[in-house]
């Protein structure tokens, strides 16, 4: 009895021997293997270095304490890992405000994925303003994007810096607005908001020194009107002296201020100052 107790420990110490030679060849393995590596990871503008071990990038991101939303993207090329945001749209059609975030490229991309409808009757917005469908997400509307800080669409982060402005897209549907050329007004349906594609659209010629309000370049107003007064050549006699000039004001004495002409009440003015 006491030798076959001496033969089960001897057993048992030699299985502890194979399990630690083993654990010991694993991680030999586990080195040779899979060395440890420097590796920069690429996100929001910024490189973090971390070490991992083989070609894990899920731990890379667990080093460099990132959080990934369930749309970002991560691109692993070489030693670097680029974490490829996704993008945060808010499409707004028919009263109806559809949020995603999205990998799409183009705007057009971005309204397909939201499920939203338009022809060539409708006009896509970008922050309130025109785009081509076509267009890349990224492209910036050059002096017309607003301030998304100050409209408080979103708050900085601890830190002060500012996070990724969402993208805004909207649709926006034909309707009624009104043109007035010279007191004579004419309604036209359209999607346009900008004051010179809405008066080339309604085939309305505007010469360089013609008064149009908002300016032709501006955006149409909330009261859907836009005024159009015509140059003209004025004959202006005073004193029997006479004086050629042009101008677009609509009466007399809009006209006689402009050119700074004095009159008194007992002086006669024809046609009169409210012609």
């Amino acid at each position: 009895m006491p030798k076959s107790g001496t033969n089960g420990r001897g057993s048992t110490r030699a299985n502890t021997i194979a399990l630690i030679l083993v654990l010991v060849a694993a991680t030999v393995f586990m080195f040779l293997a899979f060395p440890v590596r420097s590796v920069t990871v690429d996100v929001d503008g910024r490189l973090v270095q971390v070490r991992i071990r083989g070609d894990n990038t899920i731990a890379a991101i667990d080093r460099a304490d990132l959080a990934l939303g369930p749309h970002d993207l991560l691109i692993a090329e070489g030693d670097r890992v680029k974490v490829d945001r996704a993008k945060t749209v808010l499409v707004q059609v028919d009263g109806e405000a559809l949020p995603l975030d999205t990998q799409a490229e183009t705007v057009d991309d971005v309204l397909s994925e939201a499920g939203v409808d338009y022809g060539p009757e409708d006009t896509v917005l970008y922050d309130g303003f025109p785009i081509n469908p076509e267009a890349n997400l990224d492209e910036a509307q050059d002096g017309v994007s607003p301030d998304i800080l100050s409209l408080g669409r979103f708050t900085p982060g601890p830190s002060g810096d500012a996070p990724e402005p969402p993208v805004f897209l909207s649709i926006r549907r034909p309707e009624t607005l009104t043109i007035s050329v010279d007191g004579v007004d004419m309604q036209v349906t359209s999607s346009r908001v900008k004051v010179e594609e809405l008066l080339a659209e309604a085939g309305i010629a505007v010469g360089p020194n013609d008064y149009v309000n908002p300016e032709r370049d501006r955006l149409i107003g909330d009261d859907k009107l836009i005024t159009v007064l015509r140059e003209k050549t004025i004959f202006l006699i005073v004193g029997g002296e006479l004086t050629t000039l042009t101008s677009f004001r609509g009466t007399v004495g809009e006209l006689l201020e402009d050119t700074g002409t004095e009159f008194i009440e007992s002086d006669i003015i024809s046609p009169g100052l409210e012609a």
